[in-house]
């Protein structure tokens, strides 16, 4: 193995397996001190950005977020609404989207009668743009076309005060084993 490939990966699991080596053979030593110089900085909770929908952070984390910002009710939290991620596709899903139409932050605030905020999060999660269509009839047929105006509230691109308040997922920060997002 070579010096650079010793002194790169994980090297502060490197360096305590060294440490203990070096407790009872002194020649490890000079592992240590050289695992010691290449140490990465601790960081602090507020210098880590947290990509909303990457698949290491924790289903529940992101339920709390829910319950804490679209103010869900206890009794649906967690067992009828809920976040999950599949390891095997790879998606999130929020269970229950639909339950709580009664919640003006789930359908005024943060998401409308059409779309809520849990599709909107589920969407956000899964790195999908929200698009929302309209059934329309000509000659007889029926055709979906894409509703340009709710598309661009959806999208947080729209200016009209009737769209939902945009919700700054990016706003997530890991702190004291949770997730620090909106107020």
């Amino acid at each position: 193995m070579t010096a650079d490939e010793y002194l790169s990966g994980n090297v502060r699991e490197k360096l305590a397996t060294a440490e203990t080596f070096a407790a009872n053979h002194p020649e490890y030593q000079v592992n240590v001190e050289y695992l010691k110089r290449v140490q990465p900085k601790d960081l602090n909770a507020s210098e880590i950005e947290v990509r909303l929908g990457a698949n290491w952070i924790k289903a529940e984390y992101i339920t709390d977020f829910m319950e804490r910002v679209f103010k869900t009710p206890s009794y649906y939290i967690g067992s009828s609404i809920k976040a999950t991620y599949s390891e095997i596709s790879g998606a999130w899903n929020i269970s229950g989207k639909s339950l709580d139409r009664s919640n003006p932050r789930v359908t005024n605030t943060y998401g409308t009668m059409r779309v809520n905020g849990y599709r909107l999060l589920e969407d956000a999660l899964n790195l999908r743009d929200t698009k929302i269509y309209d059934t329309i009839y000509e000659d007889g047929k029926e055709r979906r076309v894409l509703n340009k105006k709710n598309h661009a509230c959806a999208a947080g691109t729209g200016s009209d005060s009737g769209c939902v308040q945009a919700v700054d997922f990016q706003g997530f920060r890991p702190q004291r084993g949770t997730l620090q997002g909106l107020q």
